[in-house]
C-alpha cells in the first residue's frame, strides 16, 4: 500500500485545521500525538 500525499506545499494546508478538530469534544490532545499507532483499537475506521 503506497500512501498517496495530496498537500506539497504549506500554501496548500488548511489554516485552522487542527484547531478547529481540537475544538470537538475528545479532540483537544491532537497536538500531543505521535502517531504510535497505540490508539488505533480505539478509534473505528
Amino acid at each position: 500500500m503506497q500512501i498517496q500525499r495530496t498537500i506539497k506545499y504549506e500554501a496548500d494546508r488548511v489554516r485552522g485545521f487542527a484547531e478547529e478538530i481540537m475544538s470537538l469534544a475528545g479532540c483537544d490532545r491532537l497536538k500531543s500525538c505521535i502517531q504510535c499507532g497505540t490508539c488505533l483499537s480505539h478509534v473505528p475506521a
